[in-house]
């Protein structure tokens, strides 16, 4: 895309707008320069791919007012792509790039050769979760704070889920690192460990983009659990926090991935041929809201917990 976009890789002298807005022209304060220009692809290419797969998305509208509607046999790289280039743009510019032999498929196979050669899924449709535990100690009360909703920005699939520690402080301040340790779901390695994120690789290759990896965030820096580690179920993993990404008090972000994709904690609007296995953590499996990100439920032989912020009610308390 950088090459394709503003031509980083063979032009030694690109302009200043290249160099400040290679990806999307846009004048909002945001997104200037490299790592904002790229956190809004990702974010975007995120919206596509997912979407298909995920979230029933089968239609592309312009800003002009135009609509296509995907074609079923599309795979879900192709619509992220092809949802990209709409973005700020018009049709005829969005044929180009997607439909020409100048467009973007001309750039990606001068590089990458063709894309079609190898047709494997990344994810296989029969795919089966291993067998996983709570993230926390047997007798320890925490909260369900927070359901189905992106594993990374809500433009991912929606991967993950919150729990909330058992401690709270009582002088108003809601970010703090907790006494109680989040711990490992199933034996592992710790494959990566940084900026509150700990990423735990069940197939012990020490590769986070390869088979099922759970991904730990707002893990404290201190007793964080380090990179080759080995861990059993229930080793401490770290403490919760509000370290990582985005958070206004203190809890852990859990979620799933398979060969480095996001997997959705249940999936009450995919296609039968992208079913994916619902997140079941110690026996309580997930129900997600369609279209209503952080909310649900956890089931359990019979009993229900509701997603819901704060302590003070019982719809949320989970233990074993």
């Amino acid at each position: 895309l950088l090459e394709y976009r503003a031509g980083w890789l063979s032009n030694p002298n690109p302009s200043q707008v290249q160099k400040t807005f290679p990806l999307i022209f846009s004048l909002e304060t945001n997104r200037f320069g490299l790592y904002r220009q790229l956190s809004w692809a990702a974010y975007h290419l995120n919206a596509g791919y997912y979407g298909w797969k995920y979230r029933a998305l089968t239609t592309l509208e312009f800003e002009t007012g135009e609509r296509f509607l995907y074609d079923s046999g599309l795979n879900a790289a192709t619509v992220a792509l092809q949802y990209f280039f709409s973005l700020k743009s018009d049709v005829i510019s969005w044929r180009s790039a997607i439909a020409t032999p100048q467009g973007f498929f001309a750039t990606y196979y001068a590089y990458f050769g063709d894309p079609f050669v190898d047709k494997d899924p990344i994810v296989p449709n029969n795919l089966i979760q291993p067998d996983l535990g709570l993230p926390f100690a047997s007798g320890e009360v925490w909260f369900f704070t927070g359901g189905a909703h992106g594993g990374w920005a809500s433009s991912s699939a929606w991967a993950a889920l919150d729990f909330a520690p058992p401690d709270e402080r009582t002088d108003g301040v809601f970010c703090f690192i907790s006494n109680y340790w989040v711990r490992a779901v199933a034996d592992g390695i710790i494959a990566r460990s940084q900026n509150g994120g700990v990423w735990l690789d069940l197939d012990g290759d020490g590769d986070d983009s390869t088979g099922w990896v759970i991904f730990y965030l707002h893990i404290a820096t201190q007793d964080q659990a380090s990179v080759g580690t080995r861990v059993n179920r229930g080793d401490p993993i770290g403490k919760a926090s509000c370290e990582g990404g985005y958070s206004t008090a203190t809890h852990l972000h859990i979620a799933r991935k398979y060969n480095g994709e996001w997997i959705p904690t249940d999936c009450p609007q995919c296609a039968s041929h992208d079913a994916r296995p619902t997140f079941n953590l110690g026996g309580w499996q997930v129900v997600s809201i369609p279209n209503q990100e952080y909310q649900g439920y956890l089931d359990f032989n019979g009993q229900r917990l509701t997603a819901e912020q704060g302590r003070l009610s019982v719809v949320n308390r989970i233990s074993w």
